[in-house]
């Protein structure tokens, strides 16, 4: 409700008086004070994660309410299109998608690690209300979990995961997941310093051709001047020549 009142009164009555007082105010309503409001791309984002992560912490205990976030966000969804098609305008920052993309992803990873705490906590640790369905009277929510393997699964299936529940084997799988984690970080910091590299040397060989195509230009040009210098000089006794020629020719017929 809080955001529907916000686009309803903070985007749709803006636009409104900016769009039909900006011809009769003292000033430009749209270029100056209040404007449009820009639509908040990274805003809307985070809240998307945050809302997120209260549908996962509260999932456990509220089974209906990621179907009640779907209708929500559907009706949120047509709602802020019409906000951004009528009442926004784009933002004046440009944000890069790869960087902003990982960042997002990196948070939204970080809330369902958080989000999943409680629930953990809640089923290992809190004894359950007396009338809390089928875990009443139970001293932890994960006693069901044990009751269930040993009387509705076969006794091969309890023993593995007796096994995969020891502490001794989560400790080192836990362990290296995290220098998996650690490898694969480090060899992408070393494949980005390696493409760091090689754009430096691309461009150093960009600037090395672009030195050697001016010079290979300047020295065809000189060439060129030298041809059209050594033509002309080559032509130049042809030149005196004819213009003896014509002098002796004109000197005889002056004499005739």
């Amino acid at each position: 409700m809080t955001t529907y009142i916000t686009l309803l009164i903070g985007d749709f009555l803006r636009a409104v008086l900016v769009r039909f007082l900006n011809h009769c105010w003292c000033w430009d309503l749209e270029a100056g004070f209040p404007s449009y409001s820009e639509f908040d791309v990274s805003g809307n984002v985070l809240g998307l994660i945050f809302n997120q992560g209260m549908i996962w912490m509260g999932a456990f205990y509220a089974p209906c309410l990621p179907a009640l976030n779907l209708l929500r966000l559907h009706v949120s969804m047509y709602l802020q299109c019409w906000a951004v098609m009528c009442c926004n305008v784009p933002q004046e920052r440009v944000f890069k998608a790869s960087g902003s993309n990982n960042f997002y992803m990196a948070m939204l990873l970080v809330i369902l690690f958080l989000s999943t705490l409680p629930a953990i906590y809640t089923i290992v640790t809190i004894p359950p209300s007396f009338d809390c369905g089928p875990f009443s009277g139970k001293n932890r929510m994960f006693d069901v979990i044990q009751e269930t393997l040993e009387s509705d699964f076969p006794a091969w299936f309890s023993k593995v995961f007796s096994y995969a529940s020891n502490p001794g084997l989560v400790l080192p799988f836990i362990l290296l997941m995290i220098l998996a984690i650690y490898y694969l970080q480090s060899t992408s910091k070393s494949y980005k310093e390696a493409n760091i590299e090689l754009k430096k040397k691309l461009q150093m060989q960009n600037e090395e051709n672009k030195k050697k195509n001016k010079q290979a230009a300047l020295k065809a040009q000189m060439d060129l001047e030298e041809a059209k210098k050594s033509a002309s000089e080559a032509m130049e006794p042809q030149r005196n020549n004819n213009a003896s020629v014509q002098r002796q020719e004109g000197e005889k017929t002056k004499a005739d």
